[in-house]
């Protein structure tokens, strides 16, 4: 027998190196993938563990009289807490804390006491600060539940942050420095964590509103990622729904901040025309199509809906924000040359100057404004109104 010449011996020798290395990867990787299925059924043992235990810590809260309904009846409790799924009572007379199933609660009345004529009135009068202070007080306490169906504080917690809004918005457009837009970051953070319990309230309307309206909250902060991918995941209204109006609100709102004006004349169109007219979104919807047209360059157009935005919301937050860009657009002079063919003589048969008209609207701007009989008339009734904080 001849002996194996030296590249013979060579690939000889080599190949049972390899056998051994394919061998013990062969076994490596068996090892991993048997390990694979153990350490996946144990991280989701853990995961599910978490929400188990999340769900059933109790978070405490200050004692909230109530009184709750279920098919069974009806029955008085003093909530001090509450888990995902269960609200926790006080203890009782035998020491017990009774527990209350959420998903068998079909109503729950709150003793939700303020003075509503005293928030009333700062509401009429757009004192602001007055009815938060008035309101927060009252509904605080039932934030941690207001996702209790059919509870009678959602409303009123959805109202307090609307007033909120409305004062942080109003601080935006006056702010003159960085103190004062800091100021108006936590307003816009208040009102937003108000409007995210009132979006827990899944089983009405408030619900959505509440988490529309805190996107809105997140504008105002500067957060517009954020309020992209909040809006995106929520579900798009139907005409006649509560919350279109607002819906398609806040995608004009967002469009224009990122200078797609077509895209918010296009949302601010669905906004007023299958609204009510809910004033919450209308002003606000005309106002932003009007900047569109500004920034479209059609100032025509725009001094025509500052002027309507202006005259139909008077003394109003609205009103005032109209104003000004209408004294902006007549001092720069665009609209000094009359139009060729304007909307109202070419649809209505209506030719008036709106330059004219604009003109004396603003003199008459200047001059102090006459009482109204509404505030006449509310001003005689305050004298009969009831002592604050009764």
């Amino acid at each position: 027998m001849m002996p194996p010449t030296p590249s013979a011996r060579n690939h000889s020798s080599r190949r049972p190196a390899a056998g051994r290395a394919t061998t013990a990867a062969a076994v490596a990787t068996a090892l991993l993938l048997a390990a694979l299925p153990c350490r996946s059924q144990t991280a989701g043992t853990r995961t599910a563990g978490a929400r188990a235990a999340a769900g059933t810590r109790i978070v405490s809260t200050g004692p909230v009289k109530v009184r709750l309904w279920s098919e069974k009846g009806k029955w008085d409790a003093v909530l001090v807490g509450r888990t995902e799924t269960h609200v926790q009572g006080a203890p009782d007379a035998s020491g017990g804390a009774p527990r209350h199933e959420i998903a068998q609660i079909t109503g729950a009345a709150f003793p939700i006491e303020y003075n509503r004529f005293e928030v009333m009135r700062a509401l009429h009068h757009q004192d602001w600060a007055t009815a938060i202070r008035l309101q927060y007080k009252a509904y605080e306490p039932y934030f941690p539940y207001l996702d209790l169906p059919n509870n009678n504080a959602a409303e009123g917690a959805l109202e307090l942050g609307t007033t909120m809004l409305r004062a942080a918005t109003r601080s935006q457009r006056e702010a003159a420095g960085e103190a004062d837009r800091e100021r108006t970051r936590k307003q816009f953070e208040s009102a937003y964590a108000v409007f995210q319990h009132c979006s827990k309230a899944t089983w009405s309307s408030v619900g959505l509103l509440g988490s529309l309206k805190g996107c809105r909250c997140l504008i105002g902060m500067g957060k517009t990622r954020a309020a992209w991918f909040e809006l995106r995941s929520l579900e798009e209204p139907v005409p006649g729904d509560a919350a279109y109006g607002h819906y398609w609100l806040i995608q004009a709102e967002l469009h224009m901040l990122t200078n797609g004006y077509a895209s918010a004349m296009e949302a601010s169109v669905k906004s007023l025309c299958f609204e009510n007219k809910d004033v919450e979104t209308f002003p606000d919807a005309l106002l932003i199509s009007a900047r569109c047209y500004e920034a479209l360059g059609e100032p025509y157009r725009a001094r025509d809906v500052y002027y309507e935005v202006a005259r139909l919301f008077p003394r109003t937050d609205w009103s005032a924000a109209a104003t000004a860009r209408l004294r902006a657009i007549m001092d720069s002079g665009v609209t000094r040359e009359a139009e060729a063919t304007t909307v109202e003589s070419a649809f209505l048969g209506i030719d008036e100057d709106m330059n004219a008209l604009v003109r004396a609207y603003l003199a008459d701007q200047k001059k102090p404004p006459a009482a109204t009989e509404e505030e006449t008339e509310s001003a005689v009734v305050d004298r009969e109104a009831p002592a604050a904080g009764r």
